[in-house]
């Protein structure tokens, strides 16, 4: 068990046992874990026999926010956190709710009732969805082409994210309209 060694004010509100830091080319660098307090996000750095080789703090205020919204997306098994300084990336396994649930915690302690929830795409209900209109399609009911569903990359921070084709729609990471076409 790690002494996290924490400020007398600072309270863990959720961990991952086990995390990889990754670089910005995304090439893991080290493990051990990853703690969300009221104040930063640490990650211990652990040698090869398990023992605390450097903590690394990131104060929750150097994370990059835009419009009530942190700028923390999860992408592919990683949480990607944008500071003022660097971008930093944690591959935490397939835990995705709990990633969700870390990045909607960051949103929590830095804006309050004020934050935005970010909510976990469910790709199996999308492909529901999906697998419906095209039959609706197929048998005539619905063809407006203007409400079709695309999915678009953000120009803002590569994020991809769904919407009606003609409509503005906001990233649901960075907050940046874009007009799906």
């Amino acid at each position: 068990m790690i002494n996290y060694d924490l400020d007398f004010d600072e309270v863990v509100i959720q961990e991952f046992r086990m995390a990889t830091l990754v670089n910005n080319k995304m090439f893991a660098t080290s493990s051990g874990p990853l703690v969300l307090t009221n104040h930063s996000i640490i990650f211990y750095e652990l040698n090869f026999i398990g023992k605390v080789k450097r903590k690394i703090k990131y104060p929750l205020n150097t994370i990059k926010t835009y419009n009530n919204q942190a700028q923390v997306k999860y992408d592919v098994y990683t949480i990607i956190i944008y500071t003022q300084t660097e971008t930093i990336g944690f591959r935490v396994g397939d835990y995705k709710s709990e990633c969700y649930k870390f990045i909607n915690n960051i949103n929590k302690i830095l804006f309050g009732d004020d934050a935005i929830e970010i909510k976990e795409k469910s790709p199996g209900l999308e492909a529901i969805s999906n697998a419906f209109s095209s039959i609706k399609a197929s048998l005539g009911f619905d063809t407006d082409k203007s409400k079709e569903k695309i999915v678009v990359k953000c120009e803002g921070c590569g994020s991809d994210f769904s919407g009606l084709k003609s409509t503005v729609v906001k990233c649901p990471y960075c907050g940046r309209p874009k007009k799906l076409e």
